[in-house]
């Protein structure tokens, strides 16, 4: 009888484990596009800043561009420290239940 209950508890912890495994693949699949997307649009900035150097500018458009490739440089950090702890939250539920797994 207490085999089957173990067996039981195992089956369940494992269902539920699964469900938010794929549930937090998905966020991580959205930030890495999202990460992607960011990558992308530095390259075209560093592009567009190397085409506009050679061409005069204000001290004004310059402070403008480099501004904007701060924020996106912010919004890839951003980005970062989200998948870093999407990371670290599946590695702390892991942890768990292999600890609830070795207890039982």
């Amino acid at each position: 009888m207490r085999t089957n209950r173990f067996y039981i508890t195992l089956v369940i912890g494992l269902l539920l484990s699964c469900s938010s495994l794929f549930a937090q693949s998905d966020k991580q699949k959205k930030l890495e596009l999202q990460r992607q997307q960011v990558l992308k649009e530095m390259k075209q900035i560093n592009a567009l800043l190397f085409t506009k150097k050679k061409e005069e500018k204000s001290a004004i458009t310059l402070i403008e561009d480099i501004n904007y490739k701060v924020n996106v440089r912010k919004n890839l950090i951003r980005i970062t420290n989200e998948q870093a702890n999407l990371l670290t939250r599946e590695i702390n539920s892991n942890e768990n239940e292999i600890s609830s797994l070795k207890t039982q």
